[in-house]
Protein backbone atom coordinates (compact mmCIF):
# COMPACT_ATOMS: atom_id res chain seq x y z
CA UNK A 1 0.00 0.00 0.00
CA UNK A 2 2.82 2.50 0.65
CA UNK A 3 4.69 1.62 -2.36
CA UNK A 4 1.71 2.41 -4.29
CA UNK A 5 0.93 5.69 -2.71
CA UNK A 6 5.00 6.83 -3.24
CA UNK A 7 4.43 5.10 -6.99
CA UNK A 8 1.57 7.65 -7.09
CA UNK A 9 3.32 10.58 -6.29
CA UNK A 10 6.43 9.89 -8.24
CA UNK A 11 5.58 9.82 -11.55
CA UNK A 12 2.81 12.71 -10.83
CA UNK A 13 -0.56 11.22 -12.34
CA UNK A 14 -3.10 13.87 -12.22
CA UNK A 15 -6.29 13.68 -10.21
CA UNK A 16 -9.16 13.53 -11.82
CA UNK A 17 -12.01 15.02 -10.10
CA UNK A 18 -16.11 15.83 -10.67
CA UNK A 19 -16.41 19.76 -10.82
CA UNK A 20 -20.01 20.56 -12.43
CA UNK A 21 -23.04 18.97 -11.81
CA UNK A 22 -25.54 19.74 -13.80
CA UNK A 23 -28.87 18.49 -14.78
CA UNK A 24 -28.41 15.39 -13.10
CA UNK A 25 -25.50 14.90 -15.12
CA UNK A 26 -21.81 14.88 -14.07
CA UNK A 27 -19.15 16.46 -16.30
CA UNK A 28 -15.48 15.72 -15.43
CA UNK A 29 -12.41 17.57 -16.04
CA UNK A 30 -8.90 17.19 -15.59
CA UNK A 31 -7.44 19.40 -13.31
CA UNK A 32 -4.11 19.53 -14.60
CA UNK A 33 -4.94 20.83 -17.99
CA UNK A 34 -7.76 22.61 -17.11
CA UNK A 35 -6.01 26.30 -17.09
CA UNK A 36 -4.20 25.37 -20.40
CA UNK A 37 -6.89 24.67 -22.83
CA UNK A 38 -7.94 26.66 -25.29
CA UNK A 39 -12.32 26.96 -25.17
CA UNK A 40 -15.27 28.68 -26.81
CA UNK A 41 -19.16 28.84 -26.05
CA UNK A 42 -21.58 26.70 -28.11
CA UNK A 43 -25.39 27.00 -27.85
CA UNK A 44 -27.25 24.23 -28.16
CA UNK A 45 -30.88 24.05 -28.55
CA UNK A 46 -32.75 20.95 -26.86
CA UNK A 47 -36.74 21.49 -27.05
CA UNK A 48 -37.10 25.37 -25.28
CA UNK A 49 -34.06 25.03 -23.32
CA UNK A 50 -30.19 26.47 -24.26
CA UNK A 51 -26.79 24.82 -22.69
CA UNK A 52 -23.84 26.52 -22.58
CA UNK A 53 -21.02 24.39 -22.94
CA UNK A 54 -17.55 24.55 -23.32
CA UNK A 55 -15.69 22.85 -26.52
CA UNK A 56 -12.41 23.13 -27.66
CA UNK A 57 -11.22 24.76 -30.76
CA UNK A 58 -7.92 23.66 -33.06
CA UNK A 59 -6.18 26.51 -34.18
CA UNK A 60 -6.46 25.16 -37.69
CA UNK A 61 -9.83 26.90 -37.07
CA UNK A 62 -8.25 30.52 -36.84
CA UNK A 63 -8.52 33.10 -40.02
CA UNK A 64 -5.97 34.29 -42.22
CA UNK A 65 -5.65 37.38 -39.89
CA UNK A 66 -4.30 36.13 -36.96
CA UNK A 67 -5.93 36.94 -33.38
CA UNK A 68 -9.43 37.16 -34.68
CA UNK A 69 -12.37 34.11 -35.08
CA UNK A 70 -13.68 32.66 -38.27
CA UNK A 71 -17.49 32.32 -38.39
CA UNK A 72 -19.86 30.89 -40.95
CA UNK A 73 -22.98 29.40 -41.69
CA UNK A 74 -24.35 26.36 -42.55
CA UNK A 75 -26.47 26.61 -45.50
CA UNK A 76 -29.95 25.04 -45.50
CA UNK A 77 -32.88 25.91 -47.84
CA UNK A 78 -32.33 27.09 -51.42
CA UNK A 79 -31.27 29.90 -53.57
CA UNK A 80 -32.52 32.82 -51.90
CA UNK A 81 -32.01 31.26 -48.53
CA UNK A 82 -28.05 30.60 -48.96
CA UNK A 83 -27.76 34.38 -50.40
CA UNK A 84 -29.90 35.73 -47.41
CA UNK A 85 -27.02 33.43 -45.53
CA UNK A 86 -24.29 34.98 -47.51
CA UNK A 87 -24.94 38.36 -46.78
CA UNK A 88 -25.70 37.85 -42.80
CA UNK A 89 -22.28 36.18 -42.91
CA UNK A 90 -20.55 38.92 -45.38
CA UNK A 91 -22.59 42.00 -43.08
CA UNK A 92 -21.12 40.50 -40.10
CA UNK A 93 -17.74 39.90 -41.18
CA UNK A 94 -17.50 43.55 -41.77
CA UNK A 95 -19.23 45.23 -38.80
CA UNK A 96 -18.03 43.07 -36.52
CA UNK A 97 -13.96 42.85 -38.00
CA UNK A 98 -13.91 38.90 -37.55
CA UNK A 99 -12.97 36.33 -39.86
CA UNK A 100 -15.27 34.55 -42.21
CA UNK A 101 -15.40 32.01 -44.64
CA UNK A 102 -18.15 30.28 -46.48
CA UNK A 103 -19.09 26.68 -46.14
CA UNK A 104 -18.33 24.69 -49.64
CA UNK A 105 -21.85 23.62 -50.03
CA UNK A 106 -23.27 27.09 -49.79
CA UNK A 107 -20.33 28.56 -52.72
CA UNK A 108 -21.08 25.46 -55.23
CA UNK A 109 -25.09 26.93 -54.84
CA UNK A 110 -24.17 30.73 -56.40
CA UNK A 111 -20.54 30.90 -56.85
CA UNK A 112 -21.42 31.04 -60.91
CA UNK A 113 -23.34 34.09 -60.41
CA UNK A 114 -21.09 36.49 -59.05
CA UNK A 115 -18.09 38.21 -60.67
CA UNK A 116 -15.88 38.08 -57.35
CA UNK A 117 -16.67 36.41 -53.82
CA UNK A 118 -13.91 37.45 -51.63
CA UNK A 119 -14.94 34.81 -48.70
CA UNK A 120 -13.17 31.54 -49.10
CA UNK A 121 -14.24 28.62 -48.44
CA UNK A 122 -13.53 26.82 -45.40
CA UNK A 123 -11.82 23.79 -45.18
CA UNK A 124 -13.60 20.70 -43.78
CA UNK A 125 -11.49 20.20 -40.22
CA UNK A 126 -12.09 23.40 -39.20
CA UNK A 127 -16.03 22.66 -40.48
CA UNK A 128 -15.73 19.33 -38.07
CA UNK A 129 -14.32 21.49 -35.54
CA UNK A 130 -17.07 24.49 -35.69
CA UNK A 131 -19.64 21.70 -35.40
CA UNK A 132 -18.68 21.90 -31.89
CA UNK A 133 -19.50 25.58 -31.73
CA UNK A 134 -22.94 25.95 -33.78
CA UNK A 135 -25.13 28.82 -32.52
CA UNK A 136 -28.75 29.41 -33.41
CA UNK A 137 -28.45 33.00 -35.19
CA UNK A 138 -31.95 33.60 -34.85
CA UNK A 139 -31.56 33.47 -31.11
CA UNK A 140 -28.91 35.75 -31.07
CA UNK A 141 -28.00 38.24 -34.45
CA UNK A 142 -29.75 41.28 -32.19
CA UNK A 143 -27.60 40.80 -29.11
CA UNK A 144 -24.46 40.84 -31.35
CA UNK A 145 -24.07 44.39 -31.44
CA UNK A 146 -23.85 44.51 -27.33
CA UNK A 147 -21.63 40.95 -26.82
CA UNK A 148 -19.61 41.10 -30.07
CA UNK A 149 -17.82 37.84 -31.24
CA UNK A 150 -14.71 36.73 -29.36
CA UNK A 151 -15.17 33.05 -30.69
CA UNK A 152 -14.91 31.26 -33.73
CA UNK A 153 -18.49 30.11 -34.59
CA UNK A 154 -20.72 27.95 -36.78
CA UNK A 155 -24.34 29.97 -37.38
CA UNK A 156 -27.16 27.89 -38.70
CA UNK A 157 -31.05 28.64 -38.83
CA UNK A 158 -31.72 30.57 -41.94
CA UNK A 159 -31.59 34.48 -41.55
CA UNK A 160 -33.71 37.01 -44.15
CA UNK A 161 -34.39 39.85 -42.43
CA UNK A 162 -35.01 42.28 -45.41
CA UNK A 163 -34.81 45.32 -43.70
CA UNK A 164 -31.38 44.77 -42.02
CA UNK A 165 -29.75 43.52 -45.43
CA UNK A 166 -31.18 46.38 -47.01
CA UNK A 167 -29.92 48.93 -44.48
CA UNK A 168 -26.51 47.12 -44.46
CA UNK A 169 -26.39 46.85 -48.51
CA UNK A 170 -23.33 49.40 -48.94
CA UNK A 171 -21.92 46.59 -47.32
CA UNK A 172 -22.56 43.61 -49.56
CA UNK A 173 -23.39 45.33 -52.62
CA UNK A 174 -20.35 45.48 -53.96
CA UNK A 175 -19.92 42.00 -52.97
CA UNK A 176 -22.55 40.83 -54.53
CA UNK A 177 -22.31 41.65 -58.19
CA UNK A 178 -23.78 39.93 -60.95
CA UNK A 179 -20.85 38.69 -63.17
CA UNK A 180 -20.46 40.00 -66.61
CA UNK A 181 -21.62 36.73 -68.12
CA UNK A 182 -24.73 36.07 -66.45
CA UNK A 183 -25.80 40.11 -66.90
CA UNK A 184 -25.20 39.07 -70.94
CA UNK A 185 -27.16 35.59 -70.84
CA UNK A 186 -29.87 37.63 -69.35
CA UNK A 187 -29.95 40.43 -72.05
CA UNK A 188 -30.17 37.37 -74.54
CA UNK A 189 -32.96 35.57 -72.65
CA UNK A 190 -35.25 38.83 -72.23
CA UNK A 191 -34.38 39.31 -76.58
CA UNK A 192 -35.32 36.15 -77.23
CA UNK A 193 -38.53 35.84 -75.10
CA UNK A 194 -39.63 39.22 -76.92
CA UNK A 195 -39.16 38.62 -79.80
CA UNK A 196 -41.00 35.18 -79.83
CA UNK A 197 -43.65 37.17 -78.15
CA UNK A 198 -43.77 39.84 -80.86
CA UNK A 199 -43.85 36.46 -83.52
CA UNK A 200 -46.77 34.79 -81.58
CA UNK A 201 -48.74 37.60 -81.37
CA UNK A 202 -47.90 39.00 -85.16
CA UNK A 203 -46.76 41.95 -83.69
CA UNK A 204 -42.91 41.73 -85.38
CA UNK A 205 -43.67 44.75 -87.79
CA UNK A 206 -43.16 47.29 -84.56
CA UNK A 207 -39.95 45.61 -83.76
CA UNK A 208 -38.64 49.03 -82.25
CA UNK A 209 -42.07 49.99 -80.78
CA UNK A 210 -40.53 51.19 -77.41
CA UNK A 211 -41.88 47.99 -74.74
CA UNK A 212 -41.29 47.75 -70.82
CA UNK A 213 -40.39 44.53 -69.08
CA UNK A 214 -41.52 43.59 -65.68
CA UNK A 215 -40.92 40.78 -64.07
CA UNK A 216 -42.89 38.45 -62.04
CA UNK A 217 -42.17 36.10 -59.59
CA UNK A 218 -44.86 34.08 -58.52
CA UNK A 219 -44.34 31.72 -55.28
CA UNK A 220 -46.53 29.34 -54.32
CA UNK A 221 -46.21 25.59 -53.76
CA UNK A 222 -44.65 25.43 -49.89
CA UNK A 223 -45.96 28.76 -49.04
CA UNK A 224 -49.38 27.24 -49.80
CA UNK A 225 -48.45 24.76 -47.50
CA UNK A 226 -47.40 27.11 -44.77
CA UNK A 227 -50.78 28.89 -45.04
CA UNK A 228 -52.98 26.16 -44.72
CA UNK A 229 -51.05 24.99 -41.69
CA UNK A 230 -51.22 28.48 -40.07
CA UNK A 231 -54.63 28.81 -41.44
CA UNK A 232 -54.30 31.82 -42.46
CA UNK A 233 -55.37 33.31 -45.84
CA UNK A 234 -55.03 31.27 -49.12
CA UNK A 235 -51.67 32.37 -51.14
CA UNK A 236 -51.96 35.31 -53.05
CA UNK A 237 -55.20 35.03 -55.50
CA UNK A 238 -54.70 35.52 -59.42
CA UNK A 239 -56.81 39.03 -59.28
CA UNK A 240 -53.77 40.32 -57.35
CA UNK A 241 -51.31 39.95 -60.38
CA UNK A 242 -54.15 41.25 -62.51
CA UNK A 243 -54.03 44.11 -60.60
CA UNK A 244 -50.19 44.59 -60.63
CA UNK A 245 -49.75 44.04 -64.49
CA UNK A 246 -53.02 46.75 -64.79
CA UNK A 247 -50.89 49.16 -62.50
CA UNK A 248 -48.13 49.14 -65.05
CA UNK A 249 -49.90 49.09 -68.10
CA UNK A 250 -52.06 52.35 -66.73
CA UNK A 251 -48.10 53.70 -66.06
CA UNK A 252 -46.02 52.36 -68.69
CA UNK A 253 -48.85 51.64 -71.91
CA UNK A 254 -46.99 49.00 -73.52
CA UNK A 255 -45.49 46.23 -71.35
CA UNK A 256 -44.36 42.82 -71.23
CA UNK A 257 -44.65 40.52 -68.23
CA UNK A 258 -42.31 37.53 -68.05
CA UNK A 259 -43.49 35.51 -65.32
CA UNK A 260 -40.66 33.42 -63.08
CA UNK A 261 -41.46 30.56 -61.05
CA UNK A 262 -41.10 26.81 -60.15
CA UNK A 263 -41.93 23.95 -62.68
CA UNK A 264 -44.29 22.49 -60.72
CA UNK A 265 -46.19 26.47 -60.88
CA UNK A 266 -46.25 27.06 -64.58
CA UNK A 267 -49.34 25.40 -65.57
CA UNK A 268 -51.14 27.53 -62.75
CA UNK A 269 -49.62 30.92 -63.97
CA UNK A 270 -50.64 29.42 -67.73
CA UNK A 271 -54.13 28.97 -66.42
CA UNK A 272 -54.67 32.00 -64.57
CA UNK A 273 -52.10 34.92 -65.57
CA UNK A 274 -52.26 34.31 -69.55
CA UNK A 275 -55.62 33.64 -70.27
CA UNK A 276 -56.92 37.14 -72.19
CA UNK A 277 -53.75 38.67 -71.38
CA UNK A 278 -51.42 38.57 -74.79
CA UNK A 279 -48.65 40.75 -73.15
CA UNK A 280 -47.96 37.94 -70.11
CA UNK A 281 -45.29 35.39 -70.78
CA UNK A 282 -44.77 32.49 -68.63
CA UNK A 283 -40.82 31.98 -68.50
CA UNK A 284 -40.08 28.04 -69.89
CA UNK A 285 -36.79 28.12 -72.10
CA UNK A 286 -34.71 25.76 -69.95
CA UNK A 287 -32.98 27.81 -67.54
CA UNK A 288 -31.60 27.24 -64.37
CA UNK A 289 -32.69 28.93 -60.94
CA UNK A 290 -29.54 31.16 -60.92
CA UNK A 291 -30.16 31.96 -64.41
CA UNK A 292 -33.67 33.04 -63.58
CA UNK A 293 -32.72 34.97 -60.56
CA UNK A 294 -30.21 36.88 -62.51
CA UNK A 295 -32.56 37.82 -65.14
CA UNK A 296 -34.64 38.83 -62.63
CA UNK A 297 -32.05 40.76 -61.08
CA UNK A 298 -31.64 42.91 -64.36
CA UNK A 299 -34.88 43.82 -64.96
CA UNK A 300 -35.74 47.76 -63.58
CA UNK A 301 -39.30 46.51 -62.44
CA UNK A 302 -40.79 43.87 -60.79
CA UNK A 303 -44.09 42.48 -59.26
CA UNK A 304 -43.45 40.73 -56.20
CA UNK A 305 -45.27 38.08 -54.42
CA UNK A 306 -43.85 35.95 -51.52
CA UNK A 307 -39.98 34.57 -50.63
CA UNK A 308 -36.27 34.80 -51.03
CA UNK A 309 -35.91 34.55 -54.58
CA UNK A 310 -37.81 37.50 -55.83
CA UNK A 311 -36.55 39.50 -52.61
CA UNK A 312 -32.94 39.17 -53.88
CA UNK A 313 -34.47 39.76 -57.56
CA UNK A 314 -35.14 42.90 -56.05
CA UNK A 315 -32.00 43.72 -54.52
CA UNK A 316 -29.19 42.18 -56.81
CA UNK A 317 -30.13 45.38 -59.55
CA UNK A 318 -31.18 48.28 -60.16
CA UNK A 319 -34.49 48.04 -59.66
CA UNK A 320 -36.84 50.93 -60.19
CA UNK A 321 -40.13 50.23 -59.05
CA UNK A 322 -41.76 47.32 -56.89
CA UNK A 323 -45.11 46.42 -56.54
CA UNK A 324 -45.86 44.03 -53.39
CA UNK A 325 -48.93 42.74 -51.90
CA UNK A 326 -50.81 44.69 -48.93
CA UNK A 327 -52.09 41.50 -47.34
CA UNK A 328 -53.33 40.48 -43.60
CA UNK A 329 -52.64 36.85 -43.36
CA UNK A 330 -54.32 36.62 -40.62
CA UNK A 331 -54.96 38.87 -37.31
CA UNK A 332 -52.29 37.00 -34.62
CA UNK A 333 -49.93 37.09 -37.48
CA UNK A 334 -50.35 39.97 -39.72
CA UNK A 335 -48.22 40.68 -42.76
CA UNK A 336 -45.53 38.49 -43.97
CA UNK A 337 -42.48 39.80 -42.27
CA UNK A 338 -40.72 40.50 -46.16
CA UNK A 339 -44.27 43.05 -46.78
CA UNK A 340 -44.07 44.67 -43.39
CA UNK A 341 -40.18 45.37 -44.24
CA UNK A 342 -41.13 46.70 -47.46
CA UNK A 343 -43.86 49.45 -45.92
CA UNK A 344 -41.03 50.27 -43.53
CA UNK A 345 -37.96 50.64 -46.73
CA UNK A 346 -41.00 52.75 -48.86
CA UNK A 347 -41.15 55.39 -46.24
CA UNK A 348 -37.49 56.17 -46.69
CA UNK A 349 -35.84 54.79 -50.30
CA UNK A 350 -34.67 57.11 -52.72
CA UNK A 351 -33.71 53.87 -54.94
CA UNK A 352 -36.32 51.89 -54.98
CA UNK A 353 -39.97 53.29 -55.43
CA UNK A 354 -42.18 50.25 -53.69
CA UNK A 355 -45.70 50.20 -54.22
CA UNK A 356 -48.45 48.56 -52.53
CA UNK A 357 -51.33 46.69 -54.07
CA UNK A 358 -54.52 45.57 -51.41
CA UNK A 359 -55.16 42.26 -52.09
CA UNK A 360 -58.82 41.28 -52.73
Amino acid sequence: MVFSLLLLYTVNIPLIMPIIIMNKTVVWQNNATQSSQSTTREEVTTGHSTDIVQAHLDGHCWGAEQGKPIITFMPSGRLGNRLCEYAHLFIIHKTFNVSAAIHPQMLDSFQDMFSHLSLKPMKKRCLDELQKARTYYPRVWKSLKVTGIKKSLMFYGTPCKALYIWNNRKLWREELQLSQRMKDLSVVRVRKLISGWRRLHNTSSSATEQVTTVGVHVRRGDYARLLTNLKALHILPPSYYHDAFQYYRDRFGKVVFLVLTEPGQRSWCEHNLTRNNTDVIVVNDGGSANEDLSMLGTLRHIIYSHGTFGLWGIFLGHTQTVVYPNQTISETLGKFAHHKDFDKIRLSSSEIEFISIPVK
